[in-house]
C-alpha cells in the first residue's frame, strides 16, 4: 500500500468504472464529537454529496458534489486535489493517517451511501488491515446499507424529522432503515431546534421505538447557526422524558466538537 504523496487528478480525468473512484470532500484525525462514543480519537473521510438539505446542517459544502477535496495532518492541510479520487489513492491515505489508538475510521457527509459501490470496494480493503468502520448516515438508504453492512462495526444514524425537511416525512423510510442496521452496534441521533415540534419527536420515537426499543437515542441540541437556534433547558428535559417512553437509553448530547474547537 502506497504511503506516498497524495496523487493529484487531472480537473477533467474521470476513472472507468464508478466503483474505483469516490467523490471526496476531507480526511482527517479529530476527536468524535457527537453521540455515546464522544471523545473517541478517529480517522475521518467526509464524502460528498447528500440526498438531503437539512436546515440545521452543519456542514453545507459537503452536499455539493462539485469540488476538491483536503487531507489534513493534524489540522495543517497536507494536500489538496480534485474528484474523483482512485479508491487505491485513499487506501493509501488512510493507511498513513491511521494509528493504532484509534477508535475506528469514520465515514461521514453529506451522505456517504450515496456512492455505496466505491465504498464496497474501499471498505473490503480496509478491513483487511484490521481498522473498524464507524458511519455516520441520514437512515435514508436502506438498500445501499444492506449492500455494505457486513463491513461496518458502528452506525450513528440520524433521525430526520418534517420540520427540518421543509415537511417531508422519511420516517416509514427511516424504519426500513432500522430493521437493517439494528443487526450493527447502531444508534440512534436525533437534532432538535427551538422551533421543533415536539409532536414530531414523539412520533419518531413511537414508531422506531416499536422496532428497536434497546437502541441507545442520543438528543442533539442543535448548534447555534443563523438559520437554527438550539431548544432551551426544559424542552430538552421534555423531550428526554418523551423519549424515554420508547427507548431504553436516552441522553442529551450537544457537539462538543464545534464547543471545543476540535474543527
Amino acid at each position: 500500500m502506497s504511503r506516498g504523496p497524495l496523487s493529484r487528478l487531472d480537473p477533467g480525468e474521470r476513472f472507468a468504472g464508478s466503483r474505483r473512484s469516490l467523490l471526496l470532500h476531507s480526511i482527517f484525525t479529530s476527536f468524535q464529537g457527537e453521540g455515546p462514543f464522544l471523545g473517541s480519537y478517529q480517522l475521518f473521510l467526509r464524502l460528498r454529496g447528500c440526498n438531503l438539505a437539512c436546515r440545521y446542517c452543519d456542514t453545507p459544502e459537503a452536499r455539493e458534489e462539485e469540488g476538491g477535496f483536503r487531507v489534513e495532518l493534524e489540522g495543517a492541510t497536507a494536500e489538496c486535489g480534485t474528484n474523483p479520487v482512485p479508491i487505491e489513492v485513499v487506501e493509501g491515505w488512510v493507511s498513513r493517517l491511521w494509528e493504532r489508538v484509534m477508535h475506528s475510521m469514520a465515514l461521514t457527509g453529506g451522505e456517504p451511501l450515496l456512492q455505496v459501490d466505491s465504498l464496497v470496494a474501499l471498505l473490503s480493503r480496509i478491513v483487511k488491515h484490521g481498522i473498524p468502520v464507524y458511519l455516520e448516515t441520514n437512515g435514508t438508504l436502506p438498500g445501499a446499507l444492506a449492500e455494505l453492512l457486513d463491513l461496518v462495526e458502528y452506525i450513528s444514524m440520524d433521525v430526520k424529522l418534517p420540520s427540518a425537511l421543509g415537511g417531508r416525512d422519511l420516517l416509514p423510510l427511516q424504519v426500513n432503515f432500522l430493521q437493517v442496521a439494528q443487526k450493527k452496534d447502531v444508534f440512534l441521533k436525533v437534532v432538535l431546534e427551538e422551533s421543533t415540534p415536539p409532536e414530531e419527536l414523539e412520533r419518531a420515537c413511537r414508531f422506531l421505538g416499536r422496532e428497536a426499543p434497546e437502541v441507545p437515542l442520543v438528543i442533539q441540541p442543535a448548534s447555534p447557526s443563523c438559520e437554527s437556534k438550539p431548544p432551551s433547558f426544559s424542552q430538552l428535559l421534555e423531550a428526554h422524558r418523551t423519549a424515554s417512553k420508547f427507548f431504553q437509553q436516552v441522553r442529551v448530547i450537544p457537539q462538543v466538537h464545534r464547543l471545543a474547537g476540535w474543527v
